[in-house]
């Protein structure tokens, strides 16, 4: 337990940020104390409560560290509130907090939308992977994947992030996968603006999130 609380509190340092940061980062600290004196004491129902606590603020500090390099609304789109998930879970002996944040832009009345969405769920991550390999490992999969249609699929590798674009114009659709060691950036809609989906993802700060742990 007292080595979990040190992983705890070093996520806390690595995670803060400007004085929102510091100011979580102290609140984390507290919970973190407060949860190993009520273990030492022998109140593991309140240790857990506490160090839950402590694992909300580090999960919604990373969120906000992230958030910022979503991108803003193009010229001609109107960008929707940020959409926030996320949950804790694990072992006695493992714990992780993993989460998603997404923004979508509509032109016109809403009848077009895509949706930018970042997230670190291993688990969500995993099968993306898997088919990005496939597809890289043999290329006759994807030269039939755009044989006698108009959707086109072909791959991206763009500041450490590797995927794919598919765009759908018959039917409207746009999907872009990008996966960095720890992350997924996904761009999905019933748009098959090009130049709107360059531009948004041209506006996300990819070596940023990248960087951030």
């Amino acid at each position: 337990m007292v080595s979990q609380v040190l992983r705890i509190g070093l996520c806390v340092v690595v995670l803060g940020f400007g004085a929102w940061a510091q100011e979580s980062a102290q609140e984390a600290g507290k919970a973190i104390r407060a949860g190993l004196a009520h273990f030492e004491k022998g109140d593991s129902a309140a240790a857990i409560q506490s160090l839950q606590q402590a694992i909300d603020l580090i999960q919604r500090q990373q969120q906000a560290g992230v958030e910022r390099f979503l991108p803003k609304a193009l010229a001609g789109w109107t960008a929707e509130e940020i959409e926030r998930e996320h949950f804790a879970g694990g072992s006695a002996g493992s714990q992780a907090a993993f989460f998603r944040v997404a923004r979508s832009f509509t032109r016109g009345d809403g009848e077009f939308r895509i949706t930018v969405s970042l997230q670190n769920w291993p688990e969500a991550i995993l099968p993306q992977r898997e088919m990005l390999n496939a597809l890289k490992g043999n290329p006759m999969v994807l030269q039939a994947m755009n044989q006698g249609t108009t959707a086109k699929t072909s791959f991206i590798e763009r500041d450490g992030w590797n995927g794919w674009k598919r765009l759908a114009p018959d039917d409207n659709e746009v999907e872009v996968i990008l996966i960095a060691e720890a992350w997924m950036l996904q761009i999905t809609g019933n748009s098959a603006d090009e130049k709107a989906v360059e531009g948004l993802l041209g506006a996300v700060d990819l070596k940023g999130i990248a960087a951030a742990k």
